[in-house]
């Protein structure tokens, strides 16, 4: 997957900035009984042709930004040196993440709830998600906003989404 990180060059004219293939891909593996809040995460060796094995997922981090006194701060995960660890759901204060996230037939997370507002949207295969009233199959192109909620995510046959995660606190 190609990302472009545009902002202003030198003249202060808008132009991209960066064109990278991204490299910040990890996976974990979880099923329906043992599906975690945090799960233990690897580097993918090779992202852009990798693809999520039954039970497991795959998310690509694209890009965060962090308000700071000083005003916001984008941080391209490429430049992350640090080894993946535990995936976290939490969205600190003034953060904005934004992720691509796959993941292989037969996936399904626990319920859980994340103290952010999160912009979903199905760009391939489908999605379930899980409310505590009812349940909604996502399919390419639907979308859907989830304001701090209890939520899972499960697919019977994989599938892809572009979610964004944003803290509603203040820095």
């Amino acid at each position: 997957m190609m990302r472009y990180i545009a902002g202003l060059d030198a003249e202060g004219r808008s132009a991209v900035l960066k064109r990278s293939e991204s490299s910040r891909t990890f996976t974990w593996t979880n099923s329906a009984e043992k599906a975690p809040h945090f799960v233990e995460r690897r580097l993918v060796d090779d992202p852009g042709s990798f693809q999520p094995g039954e039970h497991s997922g795959a998310l690509t981090e694209l890009y965060t930004t962090r308000m700071t006194p000083y005003g916001l701060v984008g941080e391209d995960p490429d430049d992350y040196t640090d080894a993946p660890g535990l995936m976290s759901l939490d969205v600190p204060a003034g953060v904005t993440r934004w992720c691509v996230a796959s993941y292989g037939p037969g996936y399904q997370s626990k319920m859980h709830f994340t103290d952010s507002i999160d912009f979903d949207m199905c760009i391939a295969g489908e999605m379930t998600l899980i409310l505590e009233t009812e349940e909604i199959v996502l399919r390419p192109g639907d979308a859907v906003y989830l304001p701090k909620l209890q939520h899972a995510w499960r697919t019977d046959t994989g599938g892809t989404f572009a979610f964004l995660m944003i803290s509603p606190h203040p820095e």
